[in-house]
């Protein structure tokens, strides 16, 4: 993952623990005989029980200063050598039952891999392990698909790099703790979910200083890839993402990245250009895991970032773009948080919608925001926004439901971007929006992220599940209704992946519809009870704002929930 070495299969498959379990059990018995020294409760002296005699000696002279310090400062000292040594033991304690965690997740998955004739090498190479040959000489065989070894390279690779981020948060914790050659401090971390915290913070106040001044705008290649690193390893961490993005402001956050990507001597070029797309990438992956956060600082920035989008950066460029549009091209990566998106896009089209009047021309420039620079128009905020859609399934659907607009132009999300009628949108001619816009579609219509190496559908065994299905069904029907319109097929070039991935996804009940589709001739689908016919997909056909059931396809309520873990935020 990125650029960082990480554990091999070979090194994980036959990690050895027995030496770092030995140490956690001297550990433990080293902990507790600290304890006892430093607070007593065996009936044998210890430091309290010393500082509390020398507070109470009538000292005389220089013993009423000198030598009653000492005592309290080394009845400290094994106040402070009792917390080290259990933060030690706690770090070395997560430490093994985390390897050992990793190790049975590598175990497993080559297990199942196996099972289906993927083979995992030494040095992680996938292989196809099936019988070879035409597929009718092996009947019952299932044949290996390249997207299955994909999937199976990803899955491996998150668990070598999980076992390689325990391994350094334990090992940078260590080295904090034991820092101090001669005193001990007493102020460690005591578990690995402390130590990656802190480590986050502290990488976020170093970078902050740069930012803050102003000398990140003469970063070398060298000092760009140091930043880049942090990136890579603290993408998930809130501690470091939380920190950083508030610590330098909602303003800032966007002035540093039209900064680096567009200075005033233009854009970067050759092996600069290709840090600034890491960068990127990871910025945005950073910027969506700082979304989850519910502290009042991080919702008030959240807020800010938000009523920015509409105003111009300043800046030493002569025309520069707006906070949407350095927004958007920060949102490619990652999952970001459902109602921090759906208020971001709301806010979005509804200024489209009055000062544009629903185009999405007047948003070209010059400025090169987006790395490789596609040669599109990139600058469409609209385009980084719906890739964001694509990665959230449940964000994305209550997103097509929502509605903007007053009296007669009040219409669905969905309406607008898909549209074909007097308020639909003017998607520019020359634009990736459309493939993003069939991503935003997918996640919305099949559950999960549209790119995902390792797709489930969700689940349908509660009344929410149930409900949430009955709401993807007619999203689904409303994007064959509206394209069975071979004149809105025609205009949306780049969406016709996405509508096979998702007649391949849906079932028999709509392939016939998606079939009409690709075959560009015109017809009504009709589905559901009621005989409901989706056309036009007005509130999810059946759905209110928030994209609650009460019509022709399904019924019952549900609310968005973001349930999910910090961890499972960063999505490459």
């Amino acid at each position: 993952m990125a650029d960082i070495a990480t554990l091999t299969v070979e090194e994980l498959r036959h990690l050895r623990l027995g030496n770092l379990n030995k140490a956690v059990a001297d550990w433990r018995v080293m902990a507790d005989k600290l304890t006892k020294l430093a607070t007593g409760g065996s009936g044998d002296v210890s430091a309290r029980d010393l500082e509390s005699k020398a507070k109470a000696a009538d000292w005389e002279g220089v013993n009423a200063t000198v030598s009653r310090e000492f005592v309290t400062k080394t009845a400290k000292q094994f106040d402070d050598a009792d917390a080290e040594a259990k933060d030690v033991l706690g770090i070395l304690s997560d430490l093994a039952s985390q390897m050992a965690k990793h190790k049975e997740s590598l175990q497993t998955a080559e297990s199942e891999l196996r099972a289906r004739n993927i083979l995992v090498l030494g040095d992680g190479t996938i292989v196809d392990n099936g019988p070879k040959g035409p597929t009718e000489q092996h009947p019952g065989v299932a044949k290996v698909s390249q997207e299955d070894l994909e999937a199976a390279k990803a899955r491996i690779t998150r668990i070598l790099w999980e076992a390689t981020e325990t391994d350094r948060i334990a090992k940078d914790a260590l080295r904090g703790i034991m820092k101090d050659e001669h005193d001990f401090s007493g102020a460690g971390a005591g578990s690995l979910k402390e130590a990656d915290m802190r480590q986050g913070q502290a990488q976020a106040e170093k970078w902050k200083k740069d930012i803050l001044s102003g000398d990140y705008k003469q970063w070398s290649d060298a000092e760009l890839e140091a930043f880049n690193r942090s990136l890579v390893l603290h993408r998930d961490n809130p501690g470091f993402t939380e920190t950083f993005f508030t610590g330098i402001g909602a303003a800032q956050t966007l002035e540093m990245w039209r900064e680096l990507a567009h200075p005033y001597d233009g854009p970067a070029e050759g092996d600069r250009a290709k840090l600034l797309a890491k960068v990127q990438d990871n910025l945005s992956m950073s910027l969506a895991n700082a979304s989850h956060g519910d502290s009042p600082v991080v919702e008030q920035w959240k807020k800010d970032l938000i009523a920015a989008g509409p105003k111009q950066l300043p800046g030493d460029l002569p025309i520069g773009p707006t906070g949407f549009q350095v927004m958007s091209s920060l949102m490619q990566k990652g999952r970001f948080e459902n109602e921090f998106l759906n208020d971001y896009g709301t806010i979005l089209i509804t200024h489209e919608r009055e000062k544009f009047r629903g185009s999405g021309e007047p948003w070209y420039s010059g400025i090169t925001l987006n790395y490789p620079d596609s040669g599109k128009n990139p600058n469409d905020p609209m385009t980084g926004f719906l890739e964001a859609l694509g990665h959230n399934p449940e964000a994305s659907l209550v997103f097509f439901n929502e509605e903007t607009g007053k009296g007669e132009k009040r219409i669905s999300n969905f309406e607008y971007l898909v549209g074909n009628g007097e308020h639909g949108r003017k998607w520019p001619e020359n634009t990736d929006g459309l493939d993003n816009l069939g991503h935003a579609l997918e996640s919305a219509t099949l559950g999960y992220a549209y790119d995902s190496k390792e797709p489930a559908v969700p689940p349908v065994e509660t009344l929410d599940q149930i409900t949430a299905r009955s709401e993807r069904t007619a999203l689904a029907m409303g994007v064959v209704g509206a394209y069975a319109d071979p004149e809105l097929l025609a205009k949306h070039k780049g969406i016709e992946g996405s509508l096979a991935r998702e007649d391949a996804q849906q079932g028999t009940g709509k392939a016939g519809c998606l079939d009409r589709v690709r075959r560009r001739s015109p017809g009504r689908c009709r589905h559901g009870s009621g005989d409901c016919t989706h056309g036009r997909h007005r509130r999810g056909c059946g759905t209110d704002r928030r994209g609650h059931r009460g019509g022709c396809c399904g019924d019952g309520g549900r609310k968005p929930h973001d349930g999910l873990a910090r961890k499972e935020r960063v999505q490459e």
